[in-house]
């Protein structure tokens, strides 16, 4: 179809009936603007348009469209005009669909890339702890997003009665302390980091947590601790693992072993265990005996001046005796499944008692 063809019939059609394209545009409702356009190859006509001009100048609309009246020559042409114009419509929409259809995709995919991207290992957990001469710190928890510091001092051991008063934290940065906070409160924390943009330019946030200290005080003392921090969870959506001491592959995120397995045994030990030293300890008594138990691995030790027995976490078994083991006491099924166990039981009671349960 041409256009072209199709304004100068138009203007043929008003010339013979004498019109001007005022006269026109009056007739059949609308500006003159837009009848010479359609003249000039601009722009077609509406069917609704087609229909009044078909009429009015008594020719067919396929006509109208194929730019000439019907003869023996141009017949077949004609009449298949109006079902071109439709195909070409047709697939005019269709690449416009298309070409919607694409760019909305892209666009969902830049969206959703970008998205991905700017979250991706945006929310960090550690867990926290830090010994002293006069404080011990365990289980503490932070959190980090890309706009704020959730800090947790976690439990809190000292040497002395005194009430805490007073906690400071610091960023180390080389040889100079930037204070974060200072306040007398010392439940949840939360630090925005926009303040410190400085701070964030020229550190990562690994480099931040690394080099963290908090200041304890009381009345009568004040210490000043590194926190050490080991990476326990990161979204990052594809593997978002769980890191403990089988995942960790560098010194600065591993804990000592007793540490390591103190977060994997806490839920059957109920926080009893307490950081001492670098230790997880717990001491009890029971008929006068006194106990003393400590996490090593993925066991607890206990010890007295009578027995010492080893709890395996993994087997669910107690072994009894020294340097020869003589006794196994399976929990699970509360039975002896090696040597005599009866000799042992009190002790054994004393631990599935004060212990485990």
């Amino acid at each position: 179809m041409d256009n072209k063809k199709t304004g100068e019939f138009i203007a043929t059609l008003r010339r013979e009936k004498g019109m001007t394209q005022q006269e026109l545009a009056d007739i059949i409702y609308i500006s003159r603007e837009a009848i010479s356009k359609w003249e000039r190859g601009i722009g077609l006509p509406s069917i609704a348009y087609l229909l009044k001009l078909s009429d009015l100048f008594e020719v067919s609309v396929n006509e109208i469209i194929y730019g000439e009246r019907a003869s023996k020559i141009n017949e077949g042409e004609v009449e298949q005009a109006t079902l071109k114009l439709l195909d070409k419509v047709s697939t005019r929409a269709k690449k416009i669909r298309r070409s919607f259809i694409i760019t909305v995709f892209i666009l969902a995919v830049i969206y959703f890339v970008s998205y991905f991207i700017y979250n991706y290992n945006s929310i960090r957990v550690y867990v926290t702890y830090y010994g002293g001469e006069n404080y011990t710190v365990d289980q503490g928890l932070i959190i980090v997003s890309r706009q704020k510091l959730y800090f947790k001092l976690g439990n809190i051991e000292q040497k002395d009665d005194e009430e805490i008063n007073k906690i400071t934290l610091y960023y180390k940065n080389k040889n100079d302390y930037i204070t974060l906070l200072s306040r007398e409160d010392l439940s949840e924390i939360t630090i925005d980091l926009n303040k410190y943009h400085e701070i964030l330019k020229t550190s990562s946030t690994s480099k931040i947590i690394n080099n963290l200290y908090v200041e304890l005080e009381s009345d009568s003392t004040k210490e000043m601790l590194k926190l050490e921090s080991r990476l326990d969870f990161q979204n990052d959506y594809s593997f978002a693992k769980v890191f403990d001491k089988n995942t960790a592959d560098s010194d600065d995120d591993i804990l000592p072993d007793s540490s390591t397995a103190a977060l994997s045994m806490q839920d059957k030990i109920k926080d009893k265990f307490v950081l001492k030293d670098g230790k997880y300890t717990y001491s009890f008594t029971e008929d006068k005996i006194k106990y003393e138990c400590e996490i090593k691995n993925d066991e607890i030790h206990m010890k007295s001046q009578m027995i010492s027995i080893i709890y395996r976490l993994d087997q669910n078994k107690i072994y009894i005796g020294n340097k020869d083991v003589s006794d196994i006491y399976d929990i699970e099924t509360n039975t002896c499944s090696e040597g005599d166990c009866d000799r042992s039981m009190r002790h054994i009671d004393a631990f599935i008692k004060h212990v485990l349960n």
